[in-house]
């Protein structure tokens, strides 16, 4: 994805990207088989620019392991089982109570659900000190957050699905169609681009006269802004596009 205005808007792990993997653990160990929980780490760091990079959240704690006494109380893993089922992901993990090297310690699996495609989410955030720090962004800093995709291409119909949070009157999402120089398409942008203003996770995308792809110059690309006084709510988690 590239940002409009990389001052008012954050990138954060996209999972459909494979921009997230849990097999890279960051194992929060003082002294071995102290026990460590199940972390995240993003494949490459994040950035605004493209100058300065960074963790999305240091240290992140995507599962804390269990209670002394519990079978997962010493340590967590995970090897790539996940499954999306309905609006849940689903996400398979081992844990062990003991010592791994002793005959005492038991082992089983877990199953963890979340949100669907809920590993990531990308939402607008305000960066008072930015300017001073980059004061080549041309930009007002208060201005509408929003990004837009790489090039796709849809032969013959399609539809397009919004997974996010957050959206109210106040926080909403626009979704509107761009050719490769970033022009709106007139019959998906603008006043004929429809907010969506209620949260879930396959919101239909519609226009005033089209609710789905059609006779689109090939390819385009889909420009998302966050709109509203209350916009810093909104969690965008994914996007689909399907025929």
């Amino acid at each position: 994805m590239k940002l409009v205005d990389p001052r008012s808007s954050l990138i954060v792990a996209d999972p459909n990207g494979q921009s997230v993997v849990l097999t890279h653990l960051r194992p929060l160990i003082k002294t071995l088989f102290q026990g460590f929980d199940l972390g995240a780490v993003p494949v490459g760091k994040l950035s605004n620019d493209g100058i300065h990079f960074r963790e999305p959240q240091p240290d992140f704690e995507l599962l804390h392991r269990g209670e002394k006494g519990s079978w997962e109380s010493q340590a967590l893993l995970q090897g790539n089982g996940f499954e999306t089922v309905g609006d849940k992901t689903y996400m398979w993990y081992g844990g062990w109570d003991d010592d791994a090297t002793l005959a005492t310690g038991h082992a089983q699996v877990g199953l963890a659900t979340l949100r669907r495609d809920g590993f990531g989410s990308l939402s607008p955030i305000k960066l008072p000190d930015l300017p001073n720090k980059y004061p080549f962004y041309p930009l007002n800093i208060d201005s509408p957050a929003a990004f837009i995709t790489c090039s796709i291409k849809v032969n013959g119909t399609g539809k397009v699905w919004i997974n996010a949070d957050g959206l109210s009157d106040e926080a909403k999402l626009r979704v509107e169609l761009v050719d490769e120089a970033e022009n709106p398409l007139p019959d998906f942008s603008g006043e004929n681009s429809i907010p969506l203003v209620r949260s879930g996770v396959r919101l239909p995308v519609a226009w005033k006269n089209n609710t789905e792809l059609r006779n689109l110059p090939v390819p385009f690309n889909v420009k998302v802004s966050f709109e509203g006084k209350q916009r810093q709510s909104i969690k965008f988690y994914a996007m689909y596009i399907t025929k």
